[in-house]
């Protein structure tokens, strides 16, 4: 910044031989394979719709694409509920964890019962129910 201030400061875990860390689409970082001299690519590119955005007097039917033939899965509020999720235990996760290497000493049973209180109250059933979900889709699509 031009006031010479820090604005983020990352401490670069120990890597090894074809790997590189960098932040990804939610603002946290991790390890990764490199790719010199392609274009990163940490996400699906977004599906083409039939119709551009707006305001319409007349319903119509809309499609959605993607250049993968990926399922588009959909809602109809907006609403993200496997992100919101994983931000909430991933952030239960490191901040326990943290708290627990700067401790430098075994977790206690009692230590071990709170934090997966914490992970129930973030939302852990509700994600594994999420990507169960995901998964049967998959399998289904596969014939399996």
């Amino acid at each position: 910044s031009p006031e010479e201030e820090i604005i983020e400061k990352v401490e670069i875990p120990s890597l090894e031989e074809d790997e590189t860390y960098g932040k990804i689409y939610n603002g946290s970082f991790q390890i990764m394979e490199p790719t010199p001299g392609a274009k990163n690519k940490m996400w699906l590119n977004y599906p083409t719709f039939s119709k551009k955005s707006g305001f319409y007097d007349n319903e119509f039917k809309l499609t959605l694409s993607s250049e993968e033939d990926y399922e588009i899965l959909y809602t109809v509020d907006g609403s993200n509920k496997h992100a919101t999720y994983k931000t909430n235990l991933t952030d239960v996760i490191n901040a326990k964890c943290i708290e627990w290497l700067l401790q430098g000493k075994e977790v206690s049973d009692s230590q071990w019962s709170e934090f997966q209180g914490k992970l129930e109250k973030a939302g852990v059933e509700k994600i594994k129910e999420i990507n169960q979900a995901g998964y049967d889709r998959y399998l289904a699509s596969q014939g399996k």
